[in-house]
């Protein structure tokens, strides 16, 4: 299935040219996608991950569809603190400043209360609050003046469902820690901006490693539980991200942004 090329609602092009863009957790998926979509907008881009191999295939989907992007990869692990040191020294070293931080990576696990283990919340918290703080919190004073840093948490970050304890409470977690970074950032007086987004069911590589190859027996009933009876494609994220790191965001900050298809609205 393919994941990443659909080019329905492709915006206006190069709304981003010359943006300093650092994305976290680029090597698969949602992270993946919205690289793509935010290179064809012109962006300049440094991403990172800890699949050097998906790693090589984000490099030649890019270049595929924007031959002339400045791109660059650096192995992170977001819960290592020196990690995090390394890769903005090299932001400072490349660009001095960056224009746009995505902060997307991130983990899951799943499992009924009964089942959940301690150790779950230690991963998911390390993974999803701790990791993520650690990239704001040194990041921040690294954002060029009217920049946006742009928090990928879930729908699972503003309500509960059935087997998310611990992805669901860290997401939540992220949330409010969104709200926090974004009011202190707003003080000041940069116009630097932070916003959440929260994507319900959206159709990566992921979804079909989880599904174990029943991914087409059970599409239909997984879009049977989203309003607008479709499931996300990783573009329809990328289309929010180009959005809030365009100049056309710049008074949205403090903001959780759903995708989900109207579940949201349930």
């Amino acid at each position: 299935m393919d994941f990443l090329n659909d080019t329905a609602g492709h915006g206006e092009p190069g709304r981003l040219a010359g943006k300093r863009v650092l994305i976290t957790g680029a090597t698969s998926g949602i992270g993946r996608g919205c690289a793509m979509h935010m290179a064809e907008e012109g962006a300049r881009l440094i991403f990172t991950g800890r699949n050097e191999e998906g790693a090589a295939q984000t490099l030649r989907m890019v270049s595929e569809v924007a031959p002339d992007t400045e791109i660059e990869f650096i192995r992170q692990d977001v819960t290592v603190e020196a990690d995090w040191t390394r890769l903005y020294d090299r932001v400072r070293e490349v660009w001095g400043a960056m224009d746009v931080l995505l902060s997307n990576a991130g983990d899951a696990r799943l499992g009924p209360l009964e089942s959940v283990k301690p150790e779950d919340l230690d991963f998911l918290y390390k993974v999803n609050v701790e990791g993520q703080f650690l990239g704001l919190r040194d990041g921040l004073p690294l954002m060029a003046p009217e920049g946006s840093i742009i928090v990928m948490s879930s729908r699972a970050g503003l309500r509960g469902f059935p087997h998310g304890t611990a992805y669901t409470s860290a997401k939540g977690a992220l949330t409010a820690l969104t709200k926090v970074v974004a009011a202190e950032a707003a003080a000041l007086g940069t116009g630097i901006r932070v916003n959440s987004v929260h994507p319900g069911l959206v159709w990566t590589e992921s979804v079909e490693r989880v599904l174990q190859g029943r991914a087409e027996e059970l599409r239909a009933k997984m879009e049977a539980t989203v309003p607008m009876h479709k499931i996300g494609h990783p573009r329809d994220v990328g289309d929010l991200v180009c959005y809030l790191s365009s100049d056309d965001s710049r008074h949205i900050t403090g903001a959780e942004l759903s995708i989900d298809g109207g579940m949201a609205a349930q």
